[in-house]
């Protein structure tokens, strides 16, 4: 196949492939195998299957007889589509999703484009409107598999309600025509909105010469409640313990874990706990969000590093990490604020709304209302079709900035902010807002129901808009900025211009007819204030928006209101609403006329109780306005979406984990994570634990034991004739021969201690604590042999056998009780993400070693003391008897080495007769 192409000139000789692109070269062959699961959709209901879509039909076509096989037709392919849309029984109007063919061939991008204008223009459907894509951009044409790839594709993006991208497009191919059409090139991933109708797409599958198949998918349920979500998403870390010095420790520790071979297990706990567990109010706190593993470990370094630095602070914030020594005061309150007009921009808040359901339904109840008055959704002015020119990008910007899609665009955001943290357990003392802000207030603080207030923010924006009339002055407005004891007196010469927003000690914005604005502008600057023009239609909250207060006023008296469910403090009067809904009524429908004292109503707030201001709405206006007014003061003010150049998701979840270490129990925000379980890694039998600490080659190991035994032997008689097998040279211990023929011997600067029994009557060994590291000087054994047979040298050695193995016996546990401390002394450092210092290492070395020593040379001692047992009783020939020999003992501090010692003939005991036994000899190896 690939021969064949390759005499075609279907393939590119870039390294990427361009659908739709006008430097698109042509194909990328690919390969792969998809595969779905087709069941009638009643039986999968019955099962409790996953539905991901649901298949509306199928249609088919052939371009029949044409120019040649790698030619398409436009034609057939459009017969292929309007056959599909009747067998499905919907309206192509109804599409909002085409993954197309898209192979990236010149021909065949334009044949496709024009196909689908051709049905799409057809049944009248608005310019812009439907989304085209193509997997193909990905993961190139995979042949027999592509079909099913884009099927597979689509279902997906109706399960999670996105629009998938269309990559490496960087400027559409100009045939296409594409803004004069119905469709337009995603991109971009975005949120799917839609007016509450089902969600549809199309899938394109067009075959090597003119075989075409187009299916059409619905989604299965118009919002997701439970958890859906298959990407990755950052995870809330939140850690805490009974004190700062307690938090500083357990954050060493999880550096540790979160760093070694088993992180990312412990970073799913980490999670975990984060989520289930909340912090006592007494104690310190410290949250972020990560990741993965080595973000969540990089995070703690850094809270570590800042410990270090700010060691007396009772709570900092930096680069998304928040800490705390204590939670909020129990008796503080908390204040939900709302943003007003002039913080709206372009897709705000467009990764949160791909990962939080709840946000969706806000924009689909507005869309409605635009839908239904013929105007353009307000989703698409809020999520505009990918721009590829500044023109484009700065009308799509100019919409948006309109007052009849600013407002309603922020009460939608706000709106769905707030559903979503109240759903995860959110509670308002105090509710208030900034201008439009304030009807978004009053709905959150149940004065009036959801569906109300999506009418007013549509009601509001639309009246508020600027008039059809283009003489007629609505005025405009102007932000003064710095120090402002005298804007009051240096504005006195124009006495039209109004203050109407009093938002803090350093900003005033003031309002008034354009053409006098414009001349306090030019004043205030040449007093070296600094003044700013705003651009926008009206001169809000003040007399000249009368021509807005009246339909306004109109759509408030449609609406029921209700006494507050919790206080809803007001811009007029700077204080809470009265609970009378009628008054509330009245006070509302003035309050597009009167000035904001938003100063005043965040210090009554303050006053009041208020000590956490959360912003909902996108950017942090709100936010810095209440950290000017309540400079000094006890107090925390937290925006959901601090910054439109940020990753909005991430924001969200920054903020939540501020809140969180402030004491309110959010941990369950995000329920919409499907978490894949890992299975957990079998170990192969063939696996093999690999450190310093516990493992010795076998050629390492034989090293050992050859220099161990170098050089020593056991000599057989007094003769010292005749070889046994060698006693190791690291062998530490000594031993005491019988007393009575005992003899001192020279010995070095501090000689050993040689014990000696309270009796007689039998040999003794002393146990004497020896170095490791110091062993004694090689040496060897001479034989004793006894001459005859009789009680008493059965009882000596019998009683000699029974002390030495009691001896060793001790020294085993001892061995044992060594390397367990040291085996959780390797633990410890490991679980720290510490490497194992080479004392500890070398130290189990030499414990392996001594072991298997002493192991040797007590089966050997056995086996001597049977042959010596044989030779008494007479029941087998004496072959190489010894004297007992001490096992090694106690590791302790280093002894000096022992010197020879010639013992005397051993005295028999009392009452018995003495066997004669020769002397064992104990010599240096030469």
């Amino acid at each position: 196949m690939y021969m064949c192409f390759s005499k075609t000139p279907a393939f590119t000789k870039d390294d990427r492939v361009r659908p739709f692109d006008a430097e698109s070269k042509g194909i990328l062959i690919g390969e792969g195998l998809g595969m779905v699961v087709l069941k009638r959709l009643a039986d999968a209901e019955r099962d409790g299957d996953q539905i991901y879509a649901v298949l509306k039909g199928i249609g088919s076509s052939s371009d029949g007889r044409f120019k040649s096989i790698y030619a398409p037709r436009a034609s057939g392919q459009a017969r292929c589509l309007r056959r599909a849309y009747e067998d499905a029984g919907v309206a192509p109007n109804s599409i909002g999703l085409i993954e197309a063919h898209g192979t990236g061939t010149a021909a065949g991008d334009v044949t496709e484009f024009e196909g689908l204008r051709e049905v799409y223009s057809a049944a009248a459907v608005p310019a812009q409107s439907v989304a085209l894509g193509s997997i193909k951009s990905q993961i190139g044409h995979t042949k027999a598999t592509a079909g099913a790839a884009g099927l597979i594709k689509t279902a997906l993006a109706l399960h999670h309600k996105v629009l998938p991208p269309l990559i490496n497009l960087e400027q559409p191919n100009p045939k296409l025509d594409v803004a004069n059409s119905p469709l337009y090139l995603n991109s971009e991933t975005r949120p799917w909105i839609t007016t509450g109708a089902p969600r549809r797409a199309g899938v394109s599958s067009f075959g090597f010469g003119g075989t075409n198949f187009h299916f059409v998918l619905e989604e299965y349920q118009a919002a997701q409640t439970q958890a859906f979500r298959m990407q990755s998403t950052p995870k809330l870390v939140l850690v805490s313990a009974e004190s700062p010095d307690a938090l500083k420790a357990r954050c060493q520790e999880l550096v540790g874990r979160l760093g070694g071979d088993e992180g990312e297990q412990a970073f799913r706990e980490l999670a975990t706990a984060s989520v289930e567990q909340q912090p006592a109010q007494a104690h310190a706190r410290l949250g972020f969000v990560a990741e993965n593993a080595t973000a969540a470990a990089d995070a703690l370094q850094t809270a570590l590093t800042t410990f270090e630095k700010k060691p007396e602070d009772e709570a900092w914030s930096l680069k998304g990490i928040a800490f705390r020594k204590q939670g909020m005061d129990p008796k503080g309150k908390v204040v939900a604020l709302f943003s007003g007009q002039g913080s709206q921009y372009l897709n705000m808040g467009r990764e949160l709304f791909l990962n939080f359901p709840p946000l969706l339904e806000p924009y689909g109840q507005i869309n409605t209302r635009f839908q239904d008055s013929g105007q353009t959704p307000l989703s698409q002015i809020v999520f505009p079709p990918p721009a590829f020119d500044d023109d484009t990008k700065q009308a799509q910007d100019s919409a948006l900035q309109l007052t009849q899609h600013a407002q309603p665009s922020l009460g939608g955001f706000s709106a769905g902010l707030f559903k979503l943290l109240k759903a995860a357990g959110f509670q308002a003392d105090f509710t208030a807002g900034h201008s439009f802000g304030e009807l978004t207030a009053l709905w959150a603080g149940g004065v009036i129901s959801e569906e109300d207030y999506y009418t007013l923010a549509y009601a509001r924006g639309q009246a508020m808009k600027a008039p059809d009339d283009p003489d007629f002055d609505a005025g405009t407005m102007m932000a003064v900025m710095g120090k402002l004891e005298n804007l009051e007196d240096d504005l006195k010469e124009f006495p039209d211009v109004v203050m109407a927003n009093l938002n803090s000690p350093k900003q005033m914005v003031v309002a008034g007819p354009k053409a006098v604005v414009q001349d306090a502008h030019a004043a205030l600057k040449a007093k070296k204030y600094n003044a700013v023009l705003l651009p926008v239609s009206a001169a809000f909250h003040t007399p000249l928006v009368g021509h807005a207060q009246k339909p306004f006023a109109k759509a408030i008296r449609a609406v029921k209101f209700q006494k507050p469910q919790i206080p809803v403090f007001s811009n007029t009067t700077a204080k809470a609403y009265p609970d009378d809904p009628k008054a509330i009524q009245q006070q509302l429908e003035e309050h597009i006329l009167n000035s904001v004292r938003f100063r005043e109503e965040i210090e009554n707030l303050h006053e009041a109780g208020g000590r956490v201001f959360v912003e909902f709405g996108p950017k942090n206006v709100l936010t810095k306005l209440t950290e000017a007014v309540l400079s000094g003061k006890d107090f925390s003010a937290v925006a959901l979406n601090d910054s439109p150049k940020k990753n909005s998701d991430q924001q969200f979840r920054q903020a939540v984990a501020q809140l969180c270490v402030l004491g309110l129990p959010l941990q369950g925000y995000d329920p919409y994570g499907w978490e894949r379980t890992k299975p957990k890694r079998k170990r192969s039998p063939l696996t093999m634990p690999m450190s310093g600490a516990n493992y010795v080659s076998a050629a390492t190991r034989k090293a050992f034991d050859d220099a161990m035994n170098d050089g020593f032997q056991i000599k057989s008689g007094g003769s010292g004739s005749g070889n046994a097998p060698a006693t190791p040279s690291a062998m530490p211990g000594r031993f005491t021969p019988p007393p009575s023929s005992m003899a001192a011997a020279p010995a070095q600067p501090k000689p050993a201690t040689v014990a000696t029994p309270s009796s007689s009557a039998a040999p003794s060994v002393s146990p004497s604590p020896v170095s490791m590291t110091q062993p004694t000087t090689p040496m060897t054994v001479s034989s004793v042999a006894p001459s005859g047979v009789d009680a008493a040298g059965i009882y000596q050695y019998q009683q000699s056998a029974l002390q030495v193995h009691q001896q060793y016996l001790q020294q085993q546990g001892e061995y044992s009780r060594t390397v367990l401390q040291l085996l959780q002394q390797q633990l410890q450092l490991v679980s720290q993400g510490q490497a194992i210092p080479e004392p500890v290492s070398q130290s189990m070395q030499w414990f392996h070693a001594h072991q298997g020593e002493t192991l040797r040379v007590h089966e050997q001692y056995l086996q001597q003391q049977a042959e010596q047992m044989r030779a008494i009783t007479g029941t087998a020939p004496l072959a190489s008897p010894v004297a007992p020999v001490a096992a090694p003992v106690a590791i302790s501090a280093p002894q000096p080495q022992l010197m020879p010692v010639a013992p005397a003939p051993m005295a028999a005991p009392p009452m018995m007769p003495q066997p004669t036994i020769p002397a064992p000899q104990v010599t240096t190896a030469s």
